[in-house]
């Protein structure tokens, strides 16, 4: 089952690869001021355009909130960059945002980590994101309760 967790803004906390919150070790300054959902039952694509055209490429989502995200990307994108971020759903139901790259953390031998801030917002976008994340929680609790592992 996939893992779900939330943390409110200036709680820094990081997300290791079994979705535990774990040490403070390589995640960039929390700079949002909204709820951050951890999910990895989301999909990522991003558009951009470049000399040669538009390219699609895959990106791997860190958070995200109503209003932006982080993600990891080997697609190189400068700071103020505009681009077409789609994210789907395990349901199958997308959602298509243009956004600008407002931050860029480069580490050591690893793509960057980059922010993302969504220009147009959707009502059902952010009614879908906390509906699933709801769904994922009571799933989970119910999981425990009749002691069985998530």
């Amino acid at each position: 089952m996939a893992s779900h967790n939330t943390v409110s803004n200036g709680n820094r906390r990081d997300q290791s690869t079994d979705g535990s919150i774990g040490p403070r070790n390589h995640f960039i300054k929390n700079e949002r001021s909204h709820t951050r959902y951890f999910r990895q039952d989301i999909g990522v694509m991003i558009k951009t355009r470049h000399f040669l055209g538009i390219k699609y490429s895959r990106a791997r989502l860190i958070d995200i909130t109503p209003h932006g995200a982080s993600i990891l990307a080997k697609k190189v994108m400068r700071k103020n960059n505009k681009v077409l971020m789609k994210v789907a759903f395990e349901e199958g139901e997308t959602f298509v945002f243009r956004a600008r790259i407002v931050r860029r953390h480069e580490r050591l031998g690893m793509p960057p980590i980059y922010g993302v801030e969504f220009e147009n917002r959707d009502a059902r976008f952010k009614d879908k994101l906390i509906r699933t994340q709801l769904k994922s929680n009571l799933t989970k609790k119910f999981l425990k309760d009749a002691g069985e592992s998530v």
